[in-house]
Parts: structure tokens; C-alpha cells; sequence
């Protein structure tokens, strides 16, 4: 257990077991990373699985591979006309195009997030299994990074906009 000054935010990176991994997981809660050295996993891996498991949001820092690493194209939030009413009909197209999202391979990085990512992400995809896949899948955007040499992985703005439902309104004078 080491602690970490990541910019502002003081982190706390676990390594159990010794077994090397591609990424270091960090955790911003001083409390989750005394609770994971009172447990003694028996490797870092079952620490992300209990993490996943309880919603736990934690950090997967991958090193940088290439200075330029590609950014994914930001999918803004769904635009609405003025006069929009919301139907039980558009409850049931969100529903959809966030579950392909959750299910899909960038889509699997919601449940590092936890909290109300985590559950939101568990309705939609029914069970935790294909949140296991994210500790095996290989970085391919770089859309934080931590330090001049590592990256983290997170949702943009517009995939966070998929999983939350969010709407554009325009006003009443422009469209």
C-alpha cells in the first residue's frame, strides 16, 4: 500500500501478492485501502474483483505506451427540439443504447466508476460478468492523464451523457 499525490488528488496504489499486472490499481478513499490491507488478498486482481463486486470506484493507471495515444470521439448528448416530451417510449431507447454501451468494450469501463455508474451499469447489463472483462482489455484512448507517463481510462463526456439519460433541450429561440 503506497500513497500518491496524483496532481491534487492524494491516492493510494495496492499491490497484493506481488504478481505484476499491466496497469496499477489506485484507490482515492484512505479507508477502502486500509480495508484492502486488513483482508489480505491474495492478489491485486482479487482486489479489483472485490471492488467490482461492491461498486467500489477505484483507478486502473496504465505506463504510456506512445506519446500520442487517441482520444475517442465524444458523442454529445441526444438533442431534443424546444417543445420535447418525454415518453415512456424514450425511457425505453436510452435503456437500449446504454445497455449496447455497457455491454461494449469502452462501455466496460463504467463499472471502475462505481457508485450510481456501477448500479446503473448492473440494470442495464443484468449481472457483473462483463465487468471481469475490463481487467483484461487493452487500453486503446487516453482520456486522463495522470502523469507524464501514465494514463487512466475513463468515460468521455458524451458516454457519461449515454449512461445518465442526458437530454439537450433547445430553447424556445434557437433550435
Amino acid at each position: 500500500l503506497l500513497e500518491a499525490s496524483l496532481g491534487e488528488v492524494r491516492s493510494y496504489s495496492i499491490c497484493a501478492g506481488g504478481q505484476p499486472e499491466p496497469w496499477t490499481l489506485l484507490v482515492t478513499d484512505p479507508t477502502v485501502a486500509v480495508e484492502c490491507r486488513r483482508l489480505h488478498f491474495f492478489n491485486t486482481r482479487e482486489v479489483v474483483t472485490f471492488f467490482l463486486h461492491r461498486g467500489t470506484p477505484f483507478t486502473l493507471l496504465y505506463e504510456l505506451p506512445t506519446p500520442s495515444v487517441p482520444v475517442p470521439p465524444t458523442n454529445s448528448a441526444m438533442k431534443k427540439p424546444a417543445d420535447f416530451i418525454h415518453t415512456p417510449q424514450h425511457f425505453i431507447e436510452w435503456e437500449h443504447m446504454a445497455r449496447n454501451f455497457v455491454l461494449s468494450q469502452r462501455g466496460r469501463r463504467v463499472w471502475k466508476m462505481g457508485g450510481l455508474f456501477w448500479r446503473i451499469a448492473l440494470h442495464l447489463a443484468g449481472s457483473k460478468e462483463t465487468a471481469f472483462e475490463l481487467l483484461d482489455i487493452e487500453p486503446d484512448h487516453v482520456v486522463r492523464r495522470v502523469t507524464p507517463n501514465a494514463f487512466d481510462e475513463t468515460l468521455t463526456e458524451g458516454e457519461i451523457d449515454i449512461m445518465m439519460g442526458t437530454y439537450r433541450i433547445a430553447s424556445g429561440t434557437s433550435r
